[in-house]
């Protein structure tokens, strides 16, 4: 393995092209410049951080905040209090005619 894709965080994904273009940079830059080759690792460390920050931003961007929406009686089963509050925003987005699923619901405590 090259020096430069041993330094790749281990949670990165890679595919075979990827791999083998990363792999042909270095190829090059050590024939040609060899004083490029840091600064190619040093992009390759904050590549992975990039990527998370553009993933975040994206989810950020599609979110939604609803206040107000009922808690589940605690007299309700766990399996029932579960599907309680993402029926809460399905209904919400019904009377809204918002044509799309939920793909993740938090419920979050009071403020103060």
């Amino acid at each position: 393995m090259s020096p430069i894709l041993a330094n790749i965080p281990s949670n990165a994904v890679l595919d075979y092209d990827a791999a083998k273009l990363l792999s042909n940079i270095q190829y090059i830059l050590a024939a040609k410049a060899t004083e490029a080759l840091p600064l190619l690792d040093q992009l390759l460390t904050k590549v992975p951080s990039l990527s998370l920050d553009a993933v975040h931003s994206e989810n950020r961007e599609r979110s939604i905040v609803i206040r107000g929406d009922p808690e589940a009686d605690a007299g309700l089963s766990a399996s029932l209090r579960q599907q309680f509050t993402p029926g809460c925003v399905s209904e919400i987005l019904d009377v809204l005619d918002i044509e799309t699923r939920p793909i993740e619901v938090f419920r979050m405590d009071k403020v103060g």
